[in-house]
């Protein structure tokens, strides 16, 4: 799990992007001396294929960091002043090698390492999964005609009474611990459940329950195995939740979303 956040993090690649950025400014600034039998035009070739071949390799890993992480991970400003900091850490590291170059090699590690962490926490406590999105087609006669599109998979229209609507997830909820080495909420979208109006006790009233065909996320089986063993899986629970009630606003979209801590929440598109 740990290897798998460090390759889907854009901090990661940044790092190795850094330090072949580090050796190429290196390369190009260092003074050395010329071989005897070397001119100062082979010196020049060969010094500047040096600096090309390492920018070429930093090149190679800031492209692994748009397709694997990708491009929408890499919209961070803080990754710039990441990557500015690092290639001036790793310059003077390799610059100054017995002054500053294996005790700031070590540091550089800690303090990478601390970093990352530290950012993966803050996204994994204040990050939310989108299990769908919701858009109001049509309503007439107190119906409604909702379209959801489920990630990874085809759009599906249904035609549902009422004209409120929340949905019901079974969430596995996982343990601080479990969120901060980058484990995400595992969820099974089941189904809607719909509402109307009363105008009599000014309430809403239940319509029906639509249950999913084919609901979305984990598996049947595999949520029972965690509902079934919650007793000796620390850090785990296994719950369904009901999302807030929304009122459908024709032609209006919405986001539902999962947090880490279980909570379901549907928000507005704009």
């Amino acid at each position: 799990m740990g290897f798998d956040f460090m390759v889907k993090s854009p901090y990661f690649w940044f790092v190795l992007v850094a330090f072949f950025s580090a050796l190429a400014l290196l390369v190009l600034v260092k003074k050395k001396k010329k071989k005897e039998n070397q001119t100062d035009e082979e010196y020049r070739n060969k010094k500047l294929i040096k600096v090309l071949v390492f920018l070429s390799l930093a090149l190679v890993f800031f492209i692994c960091s748009l397709i694997i992480p990708g491009v929408e991970k890499i919209k961070d400003i803080y990754l710039l002043y990441f990557y500015a900091i690092l290639v001036f850490f790793f310059f003077l590291a390799l610059k100054f090698k017995k002054a500053f170059g294996i005790p700031a090699f070590i540091l550089a590690i800690v303090a990478v390492s601390a970093t990352i962490m530290f950012i993966q926490s803050l996204r994994a406590f204040t990050g939310e999964t989108e299990i769908a999105k919701i858009r109001v087609l049509n309503m007439e006669n107190s119906s409604m005609v909702l379209d959801i599109d489920f990630p990874d998979s085809e759009d599906k229209r249904f035609v549902m009474k009422g004209n409120y609507f929340t949905p019901h997830v079974k969430v596995v909820i996982l343990d601080d611990f479990y969120v901060f080495f980058g484990a995400k909420t595992l969820y099974r979208f089941v189904g809607m459940e719909t509402y109307i109006d009363d105008e009599e006790s000014e309430m809403q009233r239940q319509v029906e329950i639509v249950p999913f065909e084919t609901p979305m996320g984990i598996s049947r089986e595999i949520y029972r195995f965690f509902m079934d063993n919650e007793s000796w899986l620390p850090g785990i629970k296994a719950v369904q939740v009901e999302g807030p009630r929304k009122k459908a606003v024709l032609l209006q979209s919405y986001s539902l979303r999962v947090q880490y801590d279980g909570g379901v929440e549907i928000t507005l598109i704009e």
